[in-house]
């Protein structure tokens, strides 16, 4: 983050740990979201895969096992409840469905931008929708997608792993100013 603490998506454990800006291999961390076991309850997470900030400092998991995305609030702890965001409907590949959501980007109005690698699909979730929509899929030779991120120039870019290995790029318009905590570009 901006201070230099360190957060670890801790897939085996089912929690985001942060580490302070000037630890070393005997620092132990503090656990900000889940961490109470694998599970669907607002403050456990299952099997968590990326993590963003938006430019509040609210933190966002890619909540893969539970198939959404949680937001958990600004200084959250291992007792904070989080809420879905994305998905959370089971796994499917309807409209308010994730299959193994990896990874996402963040705009200024908390539109997400999901990579939905079970989906074969990238999917842009506005704030407060039910539902989202997908920007490329399958059909485009996007596979099992698992990275995005997002130039200064407003390209989105993803990784398209399983048997493919590309590197993807969309072009949205018009383009939207993002700032993320830890991305800044545009859309």
């Amino acid at each position: 983050d901006s201070l230099g603490n360190l957060y670890v998506s801790d897939y085996g454990n089912n929690r985001i740990i942060k580490f302070p800006s000037n630890s070393t291999s005997s620092t132990n961390g503090a656990i900000v979201a889940g961490g109470n076991g694998a599970g669907i309850s607002s403050k456990q997470l299952n099997g968590p895969r990326n993590i963003k900030f938006n430019s509040s400092g609210e933190l966002f998991v890619a909540d893969a096992g539970n198939n959404r995305i949680q937001k958990f609030p600004k200084n959250s702890a291992s007792a904070s409840l989080a809420s879905t965001v994305a998905g959370g409907f089971g796994s499917g590949n309807s409209s308010k469905q994730l299959n193994n959501p990896s990874d996402m980007i963040i705009d200024q109005y908390e539109t997400i931008y999901i990579t939905d690698e079970g989906n074969d699909r990238i999917q842009k979730w506005e704030a407060s929708a039910t539902i989202g929509t997908t920007l490329s899929n399958q059909g485009n030779d996007l596979s099992s997608p698992h990275g995005i991120e997002i130039d200064e120039f407003g390209d989105i870019f993803m990784l398209s792993g399983a048997n493919n290995y590309q590197i993807q790029k969309i072009t949205l318009s018009p383009k939207i100013t993002i700032n993320s905590g830890d991305t800044t570009g545009v859309l």
